[in-house]
């Protein structure tokens, strides 16, 4: 891996990145630092008052803002604004409402338990984009896939583009909404997952479960090397698809899994290339190849009752640094729980120089964000 200075524009960006949050009572923000601060990010609210939506440059006239969603109960969800994660400690929660028909329909309502809840989009209805969904013949990350989108047109003539991806499996389901403008990042994303939960766990014992998992990912502060063929950017926003291999022991109450990426794919800028290019994970001949696409994400959470909560990170073992990013899942079919779907958020840097002699100087660090949905039987 080719690691970039921190540059003051960098600098900038990993504050955001690494430091911004919401907290639920309302106080003002603290200074974005360069610690990986993970779920005790600050958020500041919204000149300390959330009752007016602010002044979105994509809606002026708020036409699309102004989220009235409040869930005492819902699926979990990792909420984020442009690949900044924006739920609590305990969660963001979520209702999905699928409808059968030609086409058919969903509506997701998200209530990101934070301050900043009215500045997502009013909850809409949107219709099965069924080119999407054949894209790849229904077949979803193990399951089944369908997408839906909706486009709204604003009263200043600004449109606002939403998509919604629902992967299916046999007793479970995890939902990908993002609000887009452009190309890059989403402006706002949510991960969730529900379904039919296991009634009866195990007692003890212990069950290994596989499947695929898929994730957005953003890195920045990468060298881009010169190498012949070379067409797209280190430093970029990409998809991200793989293999998931999880353990579950229901003695200690322990679950423990690993993310093992086979592609990253992002929009091709250099060399005079253009669409989308996927780069297996393991070429590291590939001259689109970066040391950071072979980094597994480790799994690790706590199981109470058909739930688990814990973390996810980018392979410690390969010297990776990560704060304390949430990963959530839980148990679906009975008896027996027969599967595991869950979603995971994560923000790694990589260090250089590390340890040594003399004191360190003049760092160098490459940093990678993923979040993304998991699923294993």
């Amino acid at each position: 891996m080719r690691i970039g200075s921190v540059s003051a524009l960098a600098l900038a960006a990993f504050a955001l990145a690494a430091c911004e949050g919401t907290p639920t009572t309302g106080s003002s923000a603290s200074n974005a630092s360069l610690a990986l601060c993970g779920l005790s990010c600050p958020d500041p609210a919204i000149d300390g008052d959330d009752s007016t939506p602010p002044v979105d440059p994509d809606d002026p006239d708020n036409t699309n803002t102004g989220n009235p969603t409040n869930l005492q109960t819902g699926d979990t969800t990792i909420a984020l604004e442009s690949a900044v994660l924006k739920s609590p400690a305990n969660g963001s929660l979520s209702r999905l409402t699928l409808t059968s028909g030609t086409p058919d329909t969903a509506r997701i309502e998200i209530d990101t338990n934070t301050s900043n809840n009215r500045n997502w989009p009013v909850p809409k209805t949107m219709d099965e984009y069924e080119f999407g969904t054949n894209a790849t013949g229904g077949a979803g990350l193990g399951g089944a896939y369908k997408e839906y989108r909706g486009l709204t047109a604003t009263e200043s003539g600004a449109t606002v583009d939403e998509e919604l991806q629902v992967w299916t499996w046999g007793n479970s389901y995890g939902t990908q909404y993002r609000e887009v403008s452009g190309g890059g990042d989403a402006r706002r994303q949510a991960w969730s997952f529900g379904g039919t939960r296991t009634t009866a766990m195990p007692a003890g014992g212990t069950a290994n479960y596989t499947g695929r998992y898929g994730a957005t990912s953003k890195t920045w502060n990468w060298i881009d090397d010169d190498d012949a063929g070379k067409t797209i950017t280190a430093n970029n926003t990409w998809r991200v698809e793989g293999a998931s291999n999880l353990t579950a022991n229901f003695a200690t109450n322990q679950l423990d899994g690993t993310l093992t990426p086979q592609t990253w794919t992002a929009y091709q800028t250099l060399g005079g290339a253009t669409g989308f290019q996927s780069v297996t994970s393991g070429n590291n001949a590939d001259p689109n190849w970066v040391g950071f696409m072979d980094s597994n994400v480790v799994l690790s959470g706590t199981i109470t009752g058909n739930t688990v909560s814990g973390k996810a990170s980018l392979d410690p073992a390969q010297g990776w640094l990560n704060g304390t990013n949430p990963m959530y899942a839980g148990f679906f079919g009975a008896p027996g729980a027969d599967e595991v779907t869950g979603v995971y958020n994560f923000l790694a840097v990589s260090p250089d120089p590390i340890g040594g002699e003399p004191p360190i100087n003049d760092d160098r660090r490459g940093f990678v964000q993923q979040s993304g949905v998991f699923n294993g039987q």
